[in-house]
């Protein structure tokens, strides 16, 4: 069983997004399987440095990663992110198929949700 997981971004319209998928071995994890990398790692590398004035926490984003024990998907998502956007992280991550849920954290708040 391959297991998705990844960050991403979204940038005037733009999704930012990084994959990364584990072949599920249920001896050898924990309770969850994670994205291997953090936001603040990936920003320069992901967004190609487009945008010098910004940085990893400037714009809406996001995680998916995987619950073990529930045997379902979490899609953290910035409460900026629209429904349309999440309908293209869907895709972009190939959910349609598989049990998820969408979920907050105050974890992934870009500039904008913290000045509320």
């Amino acid at each position: 069983m391959t297991i998705k997981t990844g960050i991403f971004w979204f940038v005037r319209g733009e999704m930012i997004a990084d994959r990364y998928d584990y072949i599920f071995e249920e001896q050898k994890q924990g309770d969850f399987i994670d994205y291997p990398h953090s936001h603040f790692a990936m920003w320069d590398k992901l967004s190609k440095n487009r945008f010098p004035y910004a940085d990893f926490a400037t714009y809406p984003r996001g995680r998916l990663l995987f619950d073990v024990k529930r045997g379902q998907y979490l899609l953290y998502l910035d409460r900026c992110i629209t429904e349309e956007e999440t309908k293209r992280l869907l895709d972009f991550y190939d959910l349609g198929k598989e049990k998820y849920i969408l979920s907050r954290d105050e974890h992934y708040s870009c500039d904008k949700c913290c000045k509320l």
